[in-house]
């Protein structure tokens, strides 16, 4: 998700949801989206949001943008997803074993299902972009994913906002050290945050 507007964003000027399978859709919005932005700008402040995904194209989108005020990253994680799904498989077996659900079928199956969606993208950020959709999403909208989000880190450095990046310290989808991972890329005029 990805939202343009002024704080605390009750009225956004944009918001871009979803994607087509190959990322397309996502770029037209945001350039759809950033064209009202400039011929509708009421004045004040402006800042962009984006959350998880939407964090990724965010970070991106406010290092090309010299009018926003702020650039907001909640639950996004500098790690591409690829990383991100293997950690999540392991918390996800750690919390069967934990609350002793593993002989369960369903939780077997969650924790063999997981582990299956998080080989196959890696296969993709290995190059492996041929094939059958990966969770009914084509591997060329995983392999965009995993490039914008390699290169969203270098690309913030040059955003004239400042950023705010925000984790949870029990969020198990995105954990801190996938959100502390933006920290080599944040100025001075910079915040990162681990919320408890």
């Amino acid at each position: 998700m990805i939202m343009i507007g002024e704080p605390p964003l009750s009225r956004p000027c944009g918001i871009a949801m979803g994607v087509d399978g190959s990322g397309s859709e996502v770029a037209r919005q945001a350039a759809r989206q950033e064209q009202l932005r400039v011929e509708q700008r009421p004045r004040g402040v402006w800042d962009l949001l984006g959350a998880s995904q939407g964090g990724t194209i965010a970070a991106t989108l406010g290092a090309r943008r010299d009018d926003l005020d702020a650039i907001v990253l909640p639950a996004t994680p500098a790690a591409p997803i690829h990383e991100v799904l293997a950690t999540q498989v392991d918390t996800l077996a750690t919390l069967v074993d934990a609350t002793r659900q593993g002989t369960q079928p369903a939780a077997a199956q969650a924790v063999a299902g997981l582990q299956e969606l998080a080989d196959t993208v890696a296969a993709v950020a290995d190059g492996r972009v041929d094939g059958p959709p990966v969770d009914g999403v084509p591997r060329a909208f995983w392999a965009s994913w995993i490039g914008a989000s390699r290169a969203a880190p270098e690309r913030l450095t040059t955003a004239s906002a400042p950023v705010l990046v925000l984790g949870g310290s029990s969020d198990w989808n995105v954990p801190p050290d996938h959100v502390e991972a933006w920290a080599p890329v944040l100025r001075a005029e910079d915040h990162l945050e681990i919320l408890p």
